[in-house]
């Protein structure tokens, strides 16, 4: 072998050693970059969930207190009713219906908004739709951390 044919495989190698560091580094980047969109898409999906379990708790909230105000309704109905149509009741005996039958309507409107605790229908309702918005968000970004696994399908990636 001569001089230059040593010389020449001696530079092809060290073309052949740039080419796998570059190769290498390349693989490294594109696994670090699958490793951080399969971070983020598990946040955005287990974000999606427990805001969809957030909102479906308001609105099961919402829905008992709705259970609650017509039952609260229907017993002052029923009591104002009773009263109307028994005359043999005493004075005393119809205030005390009148003023059950006033407490129960005061209830059944104090579940409609109740803004000191939080918890009456107009703001369990704001804060089911809010938790729904966010699920929603985070089903739109969940997607977006998908696009680099379908692209890389290799198993070097």
């Amino acid at each position: 072998m001569k001089a230059e044919d040593a010389a020449d495989m001696m530079d092809q190698e060290r073309e052949n050693d740039r080419f796998k560091q570059r190769a290498a580094v390349g693989i490294a980047i594109l696994a670090m970059l699958l490793a951080i969109t399969g971070l983020g898409g598990a946040n955005a999906g287990k974000e999606a969930t427990n805001n969809n379990i957030y909102a479906a708790n308001h609105y099961a909230f919402y829905q008992a207190k709705t259970i609650r105000q017509t039952d609260y309704n229907l017993a002052a109905d029923a009591i104002e009713l009773a009263f109307l149509q028994d005359g043999s009741l005493s004075a005393e005996a119809r205030a005390a219906l009148k003023e059950k039958a006033e407490a129960y309507r005061k209830t059944a409107s104090r579940y409609e908004s109740e803004p000191e605790t939080q918890e009456g229908k107009k703001e369990l309702m704001v804060q089911a739709k809010d938790y729904e918005s966010k699920r929603d968000h985070a089903l739109k970004q969940d997607p977006y951390f998908d696009y680099l696994k379908l692209f890389c399908r290799s198993p070097s990636c």
